[in-house]
């Protein structure tokens, strides 16, 4: 017969076991359940009131800046870290560590509000860190407030969303109504997967490139046209033709779209073998193949052939979903491949 009362010890061994395996694989998400436990005595002291808000802020930050780093390495590589203090706002700074520091003042119930402030100090550190001395103070701005604005969608945060609505997002709309057409182009080319995979990830290897130069102001007009040219694309009708390559002294690429089914039908894989090829030629370094619905399959087969026939090397291949402009969702690849191999 068994011994109960040694398999009962065991057992509960075993549970310890997975419930440690998942705080080490997931430790952001272990903040924000531990944030959810002591917030239920929030209110019986501001020990818990403040611990509460520094596991939510920390863990839905980490959260984000981790499956971001899944669609481009280097764009928002830094975790937070909140630092409660007396007299003062917020202020961030990045710490050897590879962490950002973010100093806030600390206000009894005031979660909604600490959140917002968090990630508007931490993304003027973290995101796209090496890019942010050569881009133009507009541009840095409106990729800051989208990038909050997306955090916050993700971390279904309705109380801190109003915040950063009223208190943030409109105030600087009434000072610059640029900024909100600016903001909606950041959204047209995030619904079509473009705004991680492609703008904010060729935005920081031009700052891979340039760092640690004096920024002189060459490329703030390079930056705002490599913009102007992903929104062409993301917003283009489906017949509609537009320029796809992008030439400039620290951006080189082209983005090929799989998307004609009936052109694969008639003439196969050979025009988009041989655009390929004419890139090389041409000097494009990085190559972007976009494919949608059914035509995902033929995307990644265009890349093997390529790959092994030593035209060129794949960066990353990654599934995702995009939305139409009626919020239609639609299954698809973005890969990346290097033509300057």
């Amino acid at each position: 017969m068994p011994n109960i009362g040694m398999a009962i010890p065991w057992s509960l061994a075993g549970v310890l076991f997975i419930v440690l395996i998942i705080v080490f694989l997931n430790p952001e998400k272990t903040q924000i359940w531990s944030s959810l436990v002591q917030g239920w005595f929030a209110s019986v002291s501001s020990f818990f009131d403040r611990n509460a808000i520094t596991g939510k802020i920390q863990g839905t930050i980490n959260q984000f800046t981790k499956n971001l780093e899944k669609e481009a390495q280097g764009i928002m590589p830094y975790n937070v870290k909140i630092d409660w203090v007396r007299d003062i706002d917020r202020e961030a700074f990045i710490k050897e560590d590879g962490t950002v520091l973010v100093r806030l003042g600390y206000s009894h119930g005031q979660l909604e509000k600490s959140l917002v402030l968090a990630m508007m100090a931490f993304c003027s550190k973290a995101l796209i860190p090496l890019a942010r001395p050569y881009l133009g103070e507009s541009l840095v701005r409106t990729l800051d407030l989208y990038t909050v604005r997306k955090m916050l969608n993700e971390a279904k945060t309705k109380g801190s969303m109003d915040y950063f609505l009223n208190d943030v997002f409109t105030p600087e709309i009434k000072t610059d109504a640029s900024l909100g057409v600016r903001c909606q182009t950041m959204e047209n080319l995030d619904r079509r997967g473009m705004y991680t995979r492609i703008l904010l990830r060729q935005l920081e290897e031009l700052g891979q490139k340039l760092y640690p130069a004096v920024a002189n102001g060459s490329t703030v007009l390079e930056c705002d046209n490599f913009v102007l040219f992903l929104k062409q694309i993301a917003e283009k009708a489906p017949d509609e033709d537009v320029e796809l390559a992008f030439r400039s002294r620290g951006i080189n690429i082209n983005v090929m779209l799989v998307a004609k089914r009936d052109k694969i039908g008639r003439q196969g894989y050979p025009p988009y073998l041989d655009r390929i090829k004419k890139m090389r030629k041409k000097g494009i370094e990085t190559m972007y193949l976009c494919g949608l619905g059914i035509n995902i399959d033929s995307t990644k087969a265009i890349t093997n052939i390529v790959e092994k026939n030593g035209s060129a090397t794949i960066i990353s291949s990654e599934d995702h979903i995009i939305l139409s402009p009626r919020g239609k969702s639609t299954p698809a690849v973005c890969i990346i491949l290097n033509l300057a191999h």
